[in-house]
């Protein structure tokens, strides 16, 4: 008697990876989606953007792509809750929920979550993504907003100070 001869069993796809992956190479910084098959580069500098079109704006300060200097360029589109999602790696990195390992970008989702309602104390818009550090202090603003605002800002070591902490701590 002859086995029977079985189908073959489905096997499930891989899970791969699930966050958003940055690489940085020299003066390049690539931001990988998992969940697009498009790629962002921040290398080459892109024309203006035209008036009155409809462009991608980042989650946190609502400002378009910068190449050619201020926050740089947007990344993206990530899905975060179901939505198109872009961002600008400046913006991200101050988000204390959000932490990059080996590469990753891991938190997105809390970290959008987490500053959608804080209130800029600049500029008075919601987004805002970098808290002053100093302990016990709940001053927030966007990236840009603090740079302009007289916050002191430590890009190497991800320190930020409100003016008043800033200037008690010279």
């Amino acid at each position: 008697m002859l086995p029977a001869i079985l189908p073959p069993v489905p096997r499930a796809a891989p899970a791969g990876r699930k966050c958003p992956l940055v690489r940085v190479t020299g003066a390049t910084v690539r931001i990988i989606n998992p969940a697009s098959t498009r790629r962002r580069w921040s290398s080459t500098p892109t024309p203006p953007p035209c008036l009155g079109s409809d462009l991608a704006t980042c989650v946190f300060c609502h400002q378009p792509s910068y190449p050619l200097g201020g926050l740089g360029h947007l990344f993206g589109p990530y899905q975060v809750r179901g939505e198109e999602t872009w961002l600008h790696l400046d913006c991200v990195l101050w988000v204390p929920v959000v932490t990059m390992v080996s590469g990753k970008l891991l938190g997105l989702e809390e970290g959008v979550e987490q500053c959608r309602n804080l209130l800029c104390g600049e500029c008075e818009r919601v987004g805002a993504s970098m808290g002053c550090t100093h302990h016990g202090c709940q001053s927030v603003v966007h990236v840009g907003c603090g740079k302009d605002g007289g916050w002191g800002v430590e890009e190497d070591t991800l320190d930020a100070r409100c003016p008043w902490h800033r200037r008690q701590a010279q």
